[in-house]
């Protein structure tokens, strides 16, 4: 769920293969700065079957690996579609494993998408705390799932676009629903590559015990689809 949805949405129903390579930049109180790069390759079928795959590196001292698919459903008029995606995290500098798990039911326009769905999280210490062997863990068997998204091509022959997005999840987060994420995204695209910065923000305090702490990250990348 990258910033160039407006891309890779318009070619769920394509036959082809699409690379993403972006870097991050952000902040949030946890982490303070931090960087990360990521990978991304989508490929549609052609039968409106719709695969993705990625890996992000660094970020919090770990790596990041996800894997999805998405299918029309037929009814009515194929705008309806079924999205579901495996997640796992690690986090090196705090002795994390995340996995997650997410299935949406969703409907798309050529400028609108909307999905709606659960997921569960299940996180637990990659070492062992101590000799005894505790492995205190944290399982989340029902989190809420949303996006709303809206994409505006303006520009000659369209190469400019705008994408607006609202969503509790990412190519490489699964958060909480009263955690969303707001971006704002802006891509050129060119005759073989396509170009895009995205800026996005969160609150990161759980359970409002820290709402007024914010993270804030950027993501500046490139696209291109053979």
């Amino acid at each position: 769920m990258l910033a160039l949805l407006l891309a890779t949405v318009a070619q769920a129903q394509d036959k082809g293969l699409t690379g993403r390579l972006y870097g991050v930049v952000g902040h949030s109180y946890a982490e303070n700065f931090y960087g990360s790069m990521a990978m991304v390759a989508d490929y549609g079928t052609g039968k409106g079957l719709h695969l993705t795959g990625g890996v992000e590196l660094f970020r919090g001292s770990g790596y990041a690996v996800t894997a999805a698919w998405q299918t029309q459903l037929p009814w009515p008029n194929k705008h309806f579609f079924l999205y579901n995606r495996y997640l796992y995290r690690l986090f090196a500098r705090w002795n994390l494993n995340e996995y997650s798990t997410h299935v949406a039911v969703g409907y798309e326009l050529d400028h609108w998408r909307f999905s709606l769905g659960m997921a569960n999280r299940f996180m637990s210490p990659f070492h062992p705390y101590d000799k005894t062997g505790s492995t205190d863990y944290v399982f989340e068997p029902f989190n809420l799932m949303y996006e709303l998204q809206y994409q505006l091509d303006f520009g000659r022959d369209d190469r400019w676009s705008m994408v607006l997005r609202a969503a509790d999840f990412d190519d490489f987060v699964t958060d909480r629903g009263y955690q969303p994420m707001f971006s704002a995204a802006v891509g050129r695209r060119f005759r073989k590559v396509s170009a895009y910065a995205r800026t996005v923000c969160y609150p990161t305090g759980m359970f409002s015990l820290s709402a007024n702490y914010y993270e804030l990250f950027f993501n500046l990348g490139l696209q291109k689809k053979w």
